[in-house]
């Protein structure tokens, strides 16, 4: 499930289990036991997350939050600044991205974030120039091995 596709329950049930502080950071306010099939001791959930502690693992593009909804079973894996921004100001456009001012990945503090259109890092109308420029004489590449 994306970010995106989060409902006002979905949203609500956020705001119970964690909450946000001032730097921004995403703190565990209730242990999430989530019933599975597969676990045979039958809880299952947030079991390494514990109440009053940062939630989320730290990558080299910010801190990255999952959360298993109790009601559905549906499962949420996004950034920390996607869920300061749904929880701060709602849903918003999938083709937009969370981003943060200062360019700090670390930084989800609200005020430090802004919406942007979302970029596959590639200019508009632009064509791969040096994509295969040794195809141009329409030789293979056992010919080009052998003509050398």
């Amino acid at each position: 499930m994306h970010v995106t596709e989060l409902t006002e329950s979905h949203i609500d049930e956020l705001k119970e289990y964690i909450e946000i502080n001032e730097l921004g950071h995403i703190i565990t306010k209730k242990k999430n036991t989530y019933k599975s099939n597969s676990m045979r001791n039958g809880l299952s959930g947030d079991s390494r997350s514990k109440i009053g502690k940062r939630r989320g693992g730290k990558t080299k593009y910010g801190y990255n939050v999952s959360f298993k909804f109790p009601s559905d079973g549906n499962k949420i894996t996004c950034r920390a600044r996607e869920i300061v921004w749904v929880l701060n100001n709602g849903v918003y456009d999938p083709a937009m991205t969370v981003k943060p001012k200062n360019d700090d990945l670390f930084d989800d503090r609200i005020e430090n974030l802004y919406l942007e259109k979302r970029c596959n890092g590639r200019p508009p109308k632009t064509k791969d120039s040096k994509k295969r420029t040794r195809n141009d004489l329409g030789l293979s590449s056992k010919e080009i091995k052998t003509s050398k």
